[in-house]
């Protein structure tokens, strides 16, 4: 049996992500200045005939707790260190719940929700909720629990989930429904069903330093995808920034057939930005398994600064499966991708539109099986149209190192490639049957600009680019000097000028930090060094 564990497993982003909870804090009391009356929980001492008001006059139980009466402002403490049994259920208005409650510990350590079968807290329709300092388990998403969330918040607003771990949920530790300004930050989902962190619905979203951790699967769900680790379904202006998802999808119930869970995705939703995240070694039964994706329905989004590493499937995969919405205008830049089975970048659709308008650029891709950039096309019908489902992808200043005997590149239709470095771990150029640069640009009018071949065939002497640096804390990308250009690379001042010659927007600074471009022309890939 999995146990939640406590104030030890948030320890990485603790002091770094400080900031984020003193703007959540902020973000709530901004509405109605400090709390009124703090009413107390003590599940060993409390009596709920007591008044709440204080620790010798706590209440004992969650569903006491949950009658009041609040007023906005008030605080709502539980014993930290205890166990409270049984589903905290909160509701506004009619419900009697007020705008602006806090829900969180006092005392030494955290207090624990144990949902037992079904969920932990939800809240519903509630203004200013800050949920924060809590542990809440269920039974376990094999041994009991059905269908149960950590903490759900239901067609709420301004609210903010601070410092909780969720685990052993069946459906999600936890997740926001239908709701707006919505901030998760510094929490650790772990162990659970479907997904660790969940927005459906949700406006001006925020998830920031947490992280999502070995969530395997929903043994209910046998038609579809389940072991994710943070999810955005329809959301809109959402960011997810500084979290890790590691070891998810592992036990995805549906094996052997087409999709299945990612690291950290959306889809169906616009302006979306993920950034500075690491996604690694996820898995799954069937399709997927990968760390990053932007899939149906995506749009005017943003994958950036991201590190994936050894996932089951493609660090970073653009897919449309059929969406009601269009795929489009969507840029992948500044990431780095190591040895992600099936493709470092991965595309293509099984229904609805075509993906256009994408723009991936100054990426580090590197491969040591599979090929760094795999354009899989359209599967419709049963077959694969090779050269169907891209139109209007550019893949721009990339650097490319793909395996020692293995093609670098594998498909090409409907994508535009100009500009990017190629290398193998066998110094052997293999792309659509050509063995060399020129080859393959004659032959496809592949990396030509001008008339003349834009692309390099080289070496371009990373640090060392062998390595695999297993790395967990988003605080320190900047520490991932091994994928670092050396002063004699043959990338630097070599990339196109993408804002003079295409209009588009390069993002400003490279993977690291650094002010990009610095020198006479962009270097490729995601490092810029002067």
């Amino acid at each position: 049996m999995t146990e939640c564990h406590g104030g030890e497993v948030m320890d990485w982003w603790r002091v770094a992500g400080r900031a984020a909870a003193l703007i959540a804090v902020g973000f709530v009391m901004a509405g109605g200045g400090m709390s009124m009356t703090t009413w107390h929980v003590d599940a060993v001492k409390g009596n709920d005939t007591n008044d709440g008001r204080t620790p010798a006059t706590a209440w004992k139980t969650t569903g006491r707790a949950a009658k009041g009466p609040f007023a906005a402002g008030d605080r709502l403490v539980f014993a930290g260190g205890q166990v409270f049994a049984g589903t905290l259920t909160l509701k506004g208005s009619a419900g009697g719940a007020p705008d602006r409650l806090t829900i969180s510990s006092y005392g030494e350590g955290r207090a624990t929700i144990d949902g037992g079968t079904g969920d932990g807290l939800v809240a519903e329709g509630l203004q200013g909720l800050h949920v924060e300092r809590l542990i809440v388990v269920g039974a376990g998403r094999l041994a009991g629990n059905r269908g149960g969330r950590g903490v759900a918040l239901v067609k709420c607003r301004d609210a903010v989930v601070d410092e909780v771990e969720a685990c052993r949920f069946q459906k999600a530790g936890i997740v926001t429904w239908d709701s707006a300004n919505v901030r998760i930050t510094r929490c650790h989902a772990h162990d659970n069903g479907f997904v660790g962190i969940w927005m459906w619905g949700t406006a001006k979203g925020y998830v920031g330093h947490c992280r999502s951790i070995n969530n395997p699967g929903d043994p209910t769900i046998r038609d579809n995808h389940s072991g994710n680790g943070i999810l955005l379904s329809g959301c809109t202006d959402a960011t997810v920034e500084r979290c890790e998802s590691a070891g998810n999808g592992w036990d995805q119930p549906r094996g052997g057939q087409g999709n299945g869970p990612v690291g950290i995705w959306c889809h169906d939703s616009e302006r979306v930005t993920i950034q500075y995240c690491i996604a690694h070694h996820n898995k799954s039964t069937s399709g997927d398994g990968g760390g990053f994706d932007f899939d149906g329905g995506t749009r005017d989004s943003v994958l950036q600064y991201n590190y994936s590493y050894e996932n089951h499937s493609s660090g970073f995969l653009i897919w449309e499966y059929g969406s009601k919405y269009p795929i489009r205008h969507n840029t992948i830049r500044h990431n780095v991708s190591v040895n992600d089975r099936e493709g470092g970048i991965r595309m293509g659709k099984s229904g609805g539109a075509d993906i256009t308008g994408l723009f991936i650029h100054h990426n580090t891709v590197i491969n040591a099986h599979d090929p760094c950039v795999a354009l899989q096309g359209a599967y419709i019908d049963g077959k694969w149209l090779a050269d169907g489902g891209l139109d209007g992808v550019f893949i721009r200043n990339n650097i490319l190192i793909g395996p020692k005997s293995g093609e670098i590149v594998k498909g090409q239709g409907g994508a535009r490639f100009e500009g990017n470095l190629y290398w193998s771990q066998g110094g052997t150029f293999k792309i659509a049957g050509h063995s060399s640069l020129e080859a393959w640009a004659q032959a496809t009018g592949q990396e030509t600009v001008g008339g003349k071949v834009a692309g390099l065939f080289a070496d371009p002497k990373l640090a060392d680019f062998r390595l695999v640096p297993q790395l967990t804390d988003p605080d320190r990308l900047g520490d991932l000097i091994a994928f670092m250009l050396t002063a004699d690379s043959p990338a630097i001042d070599r990339g196109l000028d993408l804002k003079k010659l295409f209009g588009l927007d390069a993002g400003g600074k490279d993977f690291f930090g650094h002010p990009a471009p610095r020198g006479a022309a962009p270097d490729l890939g995601a490092h810029e060094l002067r």
